[in-house]
């Protein structure tokens, strides 16, 4: 997932798990345009949206959505996947480890790679995630919560639910301040996205102001 910019002027170098690879869209459909030609990052506002220039005018973009919506794209198609050396060990409750441990082989197909190790400890072997968004003991207590809620949703659905709750858990945040090259691999990467005009939950990922609008609003037509 995406760590938020230093707040200091060290690390000059910032790492961005998305650049220079294309999203590998679950679904085998066409992908329809949303914005034509070339989108151009110009900064940020309020540490919550990226604001962009295309063809067809202003582009505003809302960093969570977006990134949330990557990451459900590339969590779903099992693309996310990095390895922890050596294996974490947690322990749950009793509860939790009832909820999850059904679960383990639909969990690794999304990149969370889990081990069964005795009683209600697991060992975790990849997360789907570059950078852990949270510690893994949390990370395991969100996802059982969501699978006491789900458990009764068809197997594909639940796929999306968990795909979700991952991606929306490593989606970078409102008031996350982002480099210029990490706000524009996030903006390449969603237009490249199979369904980039919201995110997972249907929130809109970005907004066009078109340039006659932008006009209208200045008194020019």
């Amino acid at each position: 997932a995406l760590a938020p910019y230093p707040r200091t002027e060290e690390a000059a170098s910032i790492s961005w798990p998305f650049e220079g690879v294309g999203a590998e869209v679950a679904v085998r459909e066409p992908r329809a345009e949303y914005v034509a030609g070339r989108v151009d990052v110009l900064g940020q506002v309020d540490y919550t949206y990226i604001i962009a220039r295309s063809p067809d005018g202003l582009v505003i973009v809302d960093q969570h959505a977006a990134h949330e919506q990557v990451l459900f794209e590339r969590i779903l198609s099992g693309q996310e996947r990095y390895p922890i050396n050596p294996p974490s060990y947690v322990e749950l409750t009793a509860g939790e480890a009832e909820f999850l441990e059904p679960h383990v082989p639909l969990l690794n197909e999304l990149g969370l790679e889990l081990e069964p190790f005795g009683g209600t400890a697991f060992l975790v072997r990849s997360v789907p995630y570059q950078k852990l968004p949270l510690p893994l003991g949390e990370l395991l207590e969100k996802l059982a919560a969501e699978l006491k809620e789900a458990a009764r949703l068809p197997e594909e659905a639940l796929r999306e639910k968990l795909a979700m709750r991952l991606a929306c858990l490593g989606a970078v945040k409102r008031g996350d301040i982002l480099a210029p090259e990490q706000m524009q691999a996030l903006v390449d990467e969603l237009m490249s996205a199979w369904s980039p005009s919201t995110c997972p939950h249907g929130r809109p990922a970005f907004i066009v102001l078109s340039h006659s609008e932008i006009e209208k609003r200045f008194l020019r037509r």
